[in-house]
């Protein structure tokens, strides 16, 4: 796939929680349309898992200096079809990545709160600042529609700018989010 995801997919933030510090450890694994198995060749998936897998196996098997607080995975979808579809598919999404997660021996899939949150629309600028083709005539396209449904943008099904959607803007909506919040003690 030539499109490449941006050096965002991982982060660790850090911040004071009491005596403690508490980290996040997050990561976005990418969907082709309509799939819910995790496809390491698809974006950059792979090296997004791998770090992912790395960095847990560190904070899973460092249980002297930290602990995890919650471990989370929450699917999305992008806006086409219908949104009862789309919680379904986001949920498939989260529930197998959790079970790669699992099978990977990083964490019991009891452990983990898997959701699916439907379409991606809080998504939406992460992507569109990601993209920047179209630039502000994007943003006005998009900003009229995002406030109703998905439903608006299928008056546009054979105009470019939903060409450019599913080309450039809705592959960053078809995502998981893990999220790995753990506390280590003070000093370490």
């Amino acid at each position: 796939d030539s499109m490449s995801v941006p050096p965002l997919s991982l982060s660790v933030l850090e911040s004071n929680l009491q005596e403690n510090i508490a980290d996040t450890l997050e990561a976005c694994i990418f969907y082709p349309r309509n799939e819910y198995k995790v496809c390491s060749e698809y974006m950059e998936n792979g090296r997004s898992l791998q770090r992912l897998l790395d960095d847990a196996r560190r904070i899973m098997n460092d249980t002297l200096d930290s602990r995890i607080l919650s471990f989370t995975v929450v699917g999305y979808a992008s806006p086409e079809g219908a949104e009862s579809r789309n919680v379904l598919l986001s949920y498939r999404r989260a529930q197998n990545l959790a079970s790669v997660l699992h099978s990977e021996s990083i964490i019991h899939e009891t452990e983990i709160s898997v959701s699916g949150a439907g379409s991606s629309w809080e998504h939406l600028p992460y992507s569109i600042n990601t993209v920047k083709t179209y630039g502000k005539e994007f943003i006005d396209f998009v900003e009229p529609h995002s406030a109703h449904s998905h439903r608006g943008f299928e008056a546009f099904s054979n105009d470019k700018s939903h060409t450019y959607l599913n080309g450039y803007i809705y592959p960053y909506l078809r995502v998981s989010v893990v999220r790995i919040i753990y506390q280590r003690k003070e000093g370490r």
